[in-house]
């Protein structure tokens, strides 16, 4: 069974985020956004980018740490970086993610 999993990351910059998903040929969303995942769940997220394949990619701020999350659907994770690129405890995190090919625009809700 598929669920949505949040990855811990350094990320506390939301306009750097967005430009460096733009920057990467994606059209993040900002706002109230469901992060859509397996079989139509949802979870609520302040960024969301498209995967292309139905799930969704988010981003939800920690307001204890300051920090951005990362909460996707792992089971439908379809990006060339694997998700713990992200994570700071990560041994190969490195600053520069990279979503490719760039995904689809989002349908509108």
């Amino acid at each position: 069974m598929s669920h949505f999993t949040t990855v811990k990351t350094e990320l506390r910059d939301r306009q750097a985020l967005v430009e460096a998903l733009s920057d990467l040929g994606h059209a993040p969303e900002v706002g109230a956004l469901q992060v859509r995942g397996y079989r139509g769940q949802t979870v609520t997220a302040e960024l969301a980018v498209c995967q292309g394949n139905g799930a969704d990619i988010g981003f939800r701020l920690n307001p204890a740490t300051g920090s951005y999350e990362l909460v996707t659907d792992l089971d439908l994770w379809s990006q060339a970086v694997p998700v713990e690129r992200f994570s700071p405890s990560s041994a190969s995190a490195t600053p520069c993610v990279r979503f490719w090919p760039p995904q689809p625009k989002r349908a509108s809700r």
